[in-house]
């Protein structure tokens, strides 16, 4: 009589890989004991909502991540974040696709640290994304009907060394607890009918303003409990919406210490001259709470708003 052995469905991949730059193993399995040399390789094999970790140590490559959380095991008992450094500096380090999370990364030399595509999730925390040649974070922009912006929440970061640290477009979220210092133009950029809260950073020593609004018609910005210091231009800069019509855009700045800065501390400004305009008040600002003294030619100027109180 024949027996015939009973086969079923393939094994399912693991929904966590591991990687490690420096193993010495010659098999890559992905496995804790066999990883994967490279991220480009483990990312390949991912399952769609699967966690890879990544062992200390350096990776010289540009990375797409989607829809898979990509953690370091670094930042505690004596261990480094692992180095996502760009392998080819003219291009991001990581592309964001889909519901992603970022944590415990140091991300460098590429030409945006991260760069987030429309219709993304992406949770960035505890990362250091530092010393690129355009922005720490980056967002495509819409141009076509069904493309919708990112959401982010970005949490206990720093962001330091690039142009902007982080340059928003269009997109929603939250920007938490993070250290946005010592960027070559903004701290933090608003575009594009943007929709985002500031909350608890620390934004100090960019060259440019510390946060920077552009208005559009619908912007949305909650900029409430940082301290907002040093900066070569203005604490916060609000440049004017250059369209006509109706607008509603809102801007609420509340309980803020906003010291130290080059210019103006809070300056609504006219969007061609991007300085002060006579006879141009920024409307849809409401100032609260805030600390504002000791920049250097004005603490709150220029926006169509009551003294804080």
């Amino acid at each position: 009589m024949l027996c015939w052995a009973q086969t079923g469905p393939a094994d399912p991949k693991p929904s966590a890989l591991w990687v490690d730059a420096s193993s010495g193993q010659s098999l890559e399995d992905g496995t804790k004991a066999a990883p994967f040399k490279t991220l480009a390789k483990a990312l390949a094999q991912a399952p769609k909502g699967s966690v890879v970790w990544v062992k200390s140590g350096e990776y010289r490559e540009n990375i797409v991540v989607a829809d898979v959380s990509l953690r370091g095991e670094g930042g505690g008992l004596g261990r480094k974040r692992p180095v996502i450094r760009a392998a080819n500096s003219t291009q991001p380090v990581a592309i964001v696709r889909g519901k992603v999370t970022l944590e415990l990364l140091r991300i460098t030399g590429g030409e945006d640290g991260i760069l987030i595509d429309l219709n993304a999730e992406a949770r960035i925390v505890r990362c250091e994304i530092v010393d690129n040649t355009d922005n720490g974070i980056a967002f495509e922009e819409a141009q076509t009907a069904g493309e919708e912006p990112a959401q982010i929440h970005v949490e206990n970061c720093l962001v330091s060394g690039n142009d902007d640290g982080i340059d928003l477009e269009a997109n929603k979220g939250t920007v938490v607890k993070c250290r946005l210092i010592n960027n070559r133009d903004d701290g933090l950029d608003y575009d594009g009918d943007a929709d985002c809260s500031a909350l608890d950073n620390e934004i100090h020593d960019n060259e440019d303003d510390g946060i920077e609004i552009r208005l559009e018609r619908t912007t949305r910005a909650r900029i409430e409990g940082n301290v907002i210091t040093g900066n070569g231009e203005d604490g916060i800069e609000i440049i004017n919406t250059p369209l006509s019509g109706p607008t509603s855009n809102r801007v609420t700045i509340a309980k803020n210490r906003i010291l130290g800065n080059v210019r103006y501390g809070i300056g609504g400004v006219d969007q061609v001259m991007e300085d002060l305009r006579e006879g141009v008040l920024v409307q849809g600002v409401t100032l609260k709470e805030n600390t504002v003294e000791k920049n250097g030619k004005g603490q709150v100027v220029g926006v169509a708003a009551p003294s804080n109180r």
